[in-house]
């Protein structure tokens, strides 16, 4: 019954090759509709989209070309990346306020540190308010 053995073999890498197409076509779909909406929805957009990739390349049969594999790891790299970036900025977000409150509250050195958390967080000041972080964080210097 060898032939049946290697048909049941078959069946089974062609459906695992087709599960690793629609996770990652899925994967795609998600990736593209989270570039609307608030960003909470986006940034769950892009953790639905990296657990489909991730379902995918886990789900890809033996015998996938090294193409097909690099491919895959790119997409994750991408998605994975661009939620990174949107994790970081809200941090920087979060403590650009933070460090606005307390310039606003007369307390300058707890202000500066808050400046330097949301630098940290945006190292090369890719944000488009990053300006603020530096100048602030320079008033806040300026009233030690």
């Amino acid at each position: 019954d060898t032939s049946s053995e290697l048909l049941v073999a078959a069946t089974v890498a062609s459906a695992a090759d087709h599960v690793c197409k629609v996770l990652t076509k899925k994967g795609r779909m998600l990736e593209k509709k989270a570039v609307k909406g608030p960003p909470s929805e986006r940034q769950r957009g892009l953790k639905d989209s990296l657990e489909c990739l991730w379902l995918a390349r886990a789900q890809q049969p033996p015998d996938t070309s090294e193409v097909q594999r690099k491919v895959l790891d790119e997409a994750i790299e991408g998605v994975a990346d661009r939620l990174r970036r949107m994790q970081q900025d809200d941090v920087a977000k979060e403590e650009l306020a933070n460090g606005d409150r307390m310039f606003q509250d007369g307390q300058h050195a707890a202000a500066v540190k808050f400046y330097d958390k949301a630098e940290k967080a945006d190292p090369k000041g890719e944000r488009s308010d990053a300006y603020l972080m530096y100048s602030n964080r320079g008033g806040g210097l300026f009233e030690l």
